[in-house]
């Protein structure tokens, strides 16, 4: 299961307004609360990190970010 999160960032690295859910891969019925919590988790990592210190001449590239989250890749 994957969760893609769209983010708003501000010139100062932070998180402009709530991340959204654009996409939840391999939700199904019997696993939809599991789903919802994961996203969840997502979100809540997402606005923990915040500020990121990223490069302002390149705020353009980096305002608006899709996350793909997926616990796969956690090692």
């Amino acid at each position: 299961m994957t969760v893609l999160m769209r983010i708003r960032l501000g010139r100062d690295g932070q998180v402009s307004g709530s991340p959204t859910v654009a996409r939840i891969s391999g939700q199904t019925v019997a696993n939809g609360a599991y789903a919802n919590a994961l996203a969840g988790s997502v979100r809540r990592a997402v606005l923990r990190c915040a500020p990121l210190r990223l490069p302002a001449e390149l705020y353009d590239a980096w305002a608006d970010v899709e996350l793909n989250f997926d616990p796969r890749d956690i090692s």
